[in-house]
């Protein structure tokens, strides 16, 4: 299944936005877990989304087009699978090194 890294931040946060809502993502299993076990915010979320593709732990797959027409590129992004053990993985890993505080929270 391909998903989008933002509709994995929208489901993990419970949003309730266009998005959300015209891709049913509250049907999804862990839906707005966020709000029940920690408070974040979404750039937060997409932040540690991109510290799990650049630790290899999510696979991404990107498409490159070319348009002569229009001399521009173009690309999409899709988030494929997982590492293989990737919650074995996970658990080992110093999970301060891959977030960060967003600044508009206060650090206490």
């Amino acid at each position: 299944m391909l998903a989008m890294r933002d509709d994995i931040a929208d489901c993990f946060m419970g949003s309730k936005g266009k998005n959300a809502v015209s891709k049913d993502l509250s049907s999804i299993e862990g839906y707005g877990v966020s709000s029940e076990s920690c408070s974040i915010f979404n750039e937060d979320c997409l932040y540690l989304i991109d510290s799990l593709i650049l630790a290899e732990i999510i696979t991404e797959e990107v498409d490159i087009k070319y348009s002569k027409e229009a001399k521009s590129l173009s690309y999409s992004s899709s988030l494929v699978g997982l590492k293989e053990n990737a919650l074995n993985f996970v658990s080992t890993l110093e999970w301060k090194l891959l977030t960060r505080v967003s600044k508009k929270r206060k650090v206490t």
